[in-house]
Parts: structure tokens; sequence; C-alpha cells
């Protein structure tokens, strides 16, 4: 039997083990997968968008050296806390408002624009300009 041929059996091993072993560690990690099933879903509640999700990772580690191949499964609940800045664009210069401006009213035809509709605005030039950068970028253009 050639090296190759060896190593393909061995692989094969190492499939039908690990396949073996994940039901056995869901079994015993049984009551954490509930319990972060639970907040997974009370979190999701609590947010807008709602989304359910568990994410399970199965791991093997395989000794080659001593044939031992160690299956894992961590359960734990992670909270992902998410915060987006604005940095200034050093080839934008800064309007002369002065240092002490906490925020403008932009007046449009018929009312005044509230912080959160200027937000999507802004949003959106940004995105576009990220856009008009891209393409100039893709045709050759500096």
């Amino acid at each position: 039997m050639s090296a190759e041929t060896k190593a393909v059996d061995r692989i094969d091993e190492l499939k039908r083990l690990i396949c073996a072993q994940v039901p056995v560690l869901i079994d015993e990690a049984r009551d954490n997968i509930t319990e972060a099933i639970t907040a997974c879903m009370e979190e999701a509640q609590e947010k807008e968008e709602g989304k359910a999700v568990l994410s399970l990772a199965i791991t093997a580690k395989w000794d080659l050296d001593g044939s031992a191949v160690v299956v894992s499964m961590p359960v734990n609940v992670r909270r992902k806390f998410q915060v987006t800045a604005l940095m200034d664009d050093p080839n934008q210069p800064r309007l002369p408002l002065g240092d002490d401006v906490e925020s403008v009213t932009i007046t449009t035809g018929g009312g005044s624009m509230n912080p959160a509709q200027a937000e999507r605005i802004l949003k959106a030039a940004s995105k576009s300009g990220n856009r008009a950068r891209q393409q100039v970028e893709e045709g050759g253009a500096s």
C-alpha cells in the first residue's frame, strides 16, 4: 500500500471518528446549548432587527505523531457591541463654523431637517463618493 493510499485511509478514519464524536459532544452540552438558545432568543426580541442565530463550531485537532484526535465544540453566548464613527476626511476642509458649533439646522424648501434625516443624507453622500472614487480607480484614472 502506497503512502498516499495510507493517508487517504487515515483521512477516511478521521472523518468517521469526528462524525461519531459530534453527537456525543452535543449530548454532553445539551444544557449549555439550551441556555444559549434562550439567551439568543431573548436578545433577538430586544433588538429591532430581531434575528436569532446560534453558531456552534466543531473543531478537530489531530496529533499526527500520536494519532490522537481531539474533537471540541465551545458553547457560549457572544455579544457583539458595535459603534460606527466617522473620521474627518483629510482631503475635505472643515467648514468655518467655529469650534463651539454643536449642530447645524438645514432648512429645506418647506421646513427644517431633523438629525436622523441629515445622517441618512450624509451616509448616502459618502456611499456615492465611494462609488465615484471606485469607478475612477477602476477606469485607471487617478
